[in-house]
């Protein structure tokens, strides 16, 4: 064998060598095939259940409020002072989570809600139990203010939960506050104005689940009231508690009439109230029961004679029903 005849013999063994590397280093279709099938599985999997950056950004929030909590606590900060700033930092994130929604970031959205709501309602009652800040009249006010502004943002953005958080945490907060300061009627009000604001906004849900709150609050404002005769102010909270539900109609406006003014009248017919009080009472009876017979019968001169008439008949009518002598309605000049 001459030299070219063993070059020739180097050179394709060489080729063999290089065609099985190649063929080891490039696999089989079918392999192919079934790595790229496994590929995305493994990939895809199960979306997590918990944003951990959103949760983590909402633990630094709620941080924040813990730092305010302890300078207020251990006297660094005014009492006044520390609550303000923490209801303005409270109110600062629901700003932030509206501005989230705007921008469509509906998760970023909730979750800044949610640590808004976890630092403003526990502020208000720490406030008002503890520290001695808020009055109830006041706690009742800004429980209004924050939950109304969360439900807005909640209508206005088409998010359920914004609206759902500020009902929970209302509802919370009224119930701790009422058995801690044994003031029920500013958050029956409360309750009362928020579920108003939550059915003027097409809230449906939201509001009957407030609107069912607030007819136990009523009912265990009339309990609380029967019970114990230093109530003067009753009657008009149970008046305007009826009142607000009757701005749209449906069942919660039956119900809310039911219990607002038959408490009302339930409570003068047991005091025997003076006659203004008893004349505030009986005008919003009438309004509920005729209203629109009483328009219609006052339009014309001789119509309102008849309406006079009926005023009083139905006015002796309750007298006799009630057996009360002190019940009188001032006829219309």
């Amino acid at each position: 064998m001459d030299v070219d005849e063993k070059f020739q013999a180097l050179d394709l063994r060489l080729r063999n060598i290089e065609a099985r590397l190649s063929h080891l280093e490039q696999p089989s279709p079918s392999a192919r095939s079934e790595a790229e099938t496994k590929l995305p599985a493994a990939i895809e999997g199960p979306a997590p259940l918990i944003d951990l950056a959103l949760a983590g950004k909402s633990i630094l929030i709620l941080g924040g409020a813990f730092l305010l909590r302890a300078a207020t606590e251990s006297a660094t900060l005014p009492k006044a002072i520390g609550v303000t700033l923490g209801l303005l930092y409270a109110a600062a994130w629901i700003v932030v989570a509206v501005f989230s929604a705007r921008a469509g970031r509906r998760t970023a959205s909730v979750f800044g809600a949610a640590a808004a709501s976890a630092i403003a309602y526990p502020i208000v009652w720490e406030a008002t139990t503890r520290f001695g800040v808020l009055t109830a009249q006041s706690a009742a006010a800004i429980l209004v203010v924050f939950s109304v502004a969360l439900i807005v943002a909640g209508r206005f953005h088409s998010m359920q939960w914004l609206a759902w958080i500020a009902a929970i945490g209302a509802t919370v907060d009224a119930l701790l506050l009422a058995y801690a300061t044994k003031e029920v009627a500013p958050f029956l009000i409360a309750l009362t104005l928020i579920g108003g604001a939550a059915l003027i906004v097409s809230m449906k849900f939201v509001a009957w689940l407030l609107a069912i709150e607030s007819d136990l609050f009523a009912v265990l404002l009339i309990a609380l009231t029967l019970l114990d005769d230093k109530k003067p102010a009753t009657v008009t909270w149970l008046l305007l508690f009826a009142l607000v539900w009757l701005v749209k109609p449906g069942i919660h406006s039956v119900s809310g009439a039911l219990v607002g003014f038959g408490g009302a009248a339930v409570i003068l017919l047991q005091r025997g109230a003076p006659t203004t009080r008893m004349r505030i009472s009986a005008t919003s009876l009438s309004s509920c029961g005729g209203c629109s017979r009483f328009r219609s019968t006052m339009r014309s001169s001789r119509r309102r004679r008849t309406g006079a008439k009926w005023v009083a008949n139905a006015s002796r009518r309750i007298r006799a029903s009630s057996n009360a002598s002190w019940i009188c309605w001032a006829r219309r000049p």
